[in-house]
């Protein structure tokens, strides 16, 4: 998922994969870079452990693991932002991702270096073409080299939102990272990728606020949210895994399937609670009943913001009412009351007497 969570155990499925072209034999470097996910430092689980679905592909996993690190023979290297926007500025008539295409063709190394992978600067490039006038080169290559797969929707729009709110604000809220739908424990196998894609759409906001900390000021209130949604991943992972250790099938997300035909095995791992959950061995993220996302604690704290402003309102209300009532009084005493007593004098006296 590409999660900084605290994993203790990382369990491969296959030690095969497909790289576009064919299927191949995953490379010792590779399995240890899945293999490092599990223990980090300073985490829940300091030390990991690692094994594989299949019986047989265990010896596979203990030949990687084993493999003396590969010596590198040739390093990677990536333009400086000052190189690259030099050659753009030299090219004031190209636009960015031709002249980033052209840079990407044209460079030159030595014998023992390359140029790195630059397709997904060159998409996000593209994609923000129409606001490109408004940056300058070096904010256009930062906005570009952000950790943003081109093919993860939500990740890709919200930086498509990013960018065009710092191009024409000068300044990016942090509701435009927050999630639409509330943070909460995922109940389906859907409702966990969206809390994913939520995870990674606030870990681009704090990227660019260690880069653009002037513009992306809420990164406090990012990371919060972007906490609430790891343990609620993680909460949702063990709801998840214990349900199809028992034998359950996860529910999609509700496609295909009409109202009332949800199988017994929906029913159950909807029906496990939050305490059967915490039960599981994970009491470092609260319940989901006391976990408090951020957008309500955000509406409660606007409501007692108001409440001084609404109790004033609510006081001239009843000021009014009492007002008014004491003009009929006033009306009616001129023809059949106390003489002397206008309705003007009567209002004075009960306001000066309610307040």
């Amino acid at each position: 998922m590409g999660l900084n969570l605290n994993i203790r155990r990382v369990i491969f499925t296959s030690m095969h994969k497909f790289d576009g072209t064919r299927t191949r034999r995953l490379a010792a470097p590779e399995v240890k870079q899945i293999a490092g996910r599990a223990g980090r430092f300073r985490s829940a689980h300091p030390e990991g452990e690692v094994t594989t679905l299949h019986t047989d592909d265990l010896p596979l996993l203990h030949e990687a693991m084993g493999t003396a690190a590969v010596p590198l023979a040739m390093a990677t290297l990536m333009p400086r932002p000052e190189d690259l926007a030099s050659y753009v500025l030299a090219r004031p008539h190209d636009r960015y991702d031709d002249a980033l295409e052209r840079f990407m063709v044209h460079a030159v190394t030595s014998d023992h270096y390359q140029l790195g992978e630059m397709a997904n600067m060159l998409s996000h490039a593209t994609m923000l073409q129409n606001v490109a006038g408004w940056l300058s080169p070096e904010e256009l290559y930062t906005f570009c080299a952000s950790p943003t797969d081109p093919k993860d929707a939500a990740a890709s729009s919200a930086l498509l939102r990013f960018v065009s709110a710092y191009a024409h604000d000068g300044a990016v809220p942090g509701q435009l990272a927050l999630s639409r739908a509330p943070v909460c424990l995922p109940q389906t196998e859907g409702e966990l990728k969206a809390l994913e894609a939520a995870h990674r759409v606030c870990d681009l906001y704090v990227w660019l606020a260690y880069r653009f900390s002037g513009a992306f000021r809420d990164r406090g209130m990012v990371e919060a949210e972007r906490a609430e949604c790891s343990e609620y991943i993680a909460l949702g992972l063990d709801r998840l895994s214990t349900f199809i250790q028992r034998g359950g099938k996860p529910r999609g997300g509700g496609r295909g399937r009409g109202a009332g035909e949800d199988s017994d095995d929906d029913s159950e791992w909807e029906s496990k609670t939050d305490e059967e959950v915490n039960a599981l061995g994970r009491h470092r993220a609260a319940p989901a009943s006391h976990v408090q996302p951020p957008s309500q604690r955000r509406r409660q704290r606007r409501q007692q913001a108001e409440a001084p402003r609404r109790r004033r309102g609510e006081a001239a209300e009843k000021v009014g009412g009492r007002v008014h009532a004491s003009a009929r009084a006033g009306a009616g005493g001129r023809s059949g009351g106390r003489a002397g007593s206008s309705p003007r004098r009567i209002v004075r006296r009960r306001v000066r007497n309610s307040e």
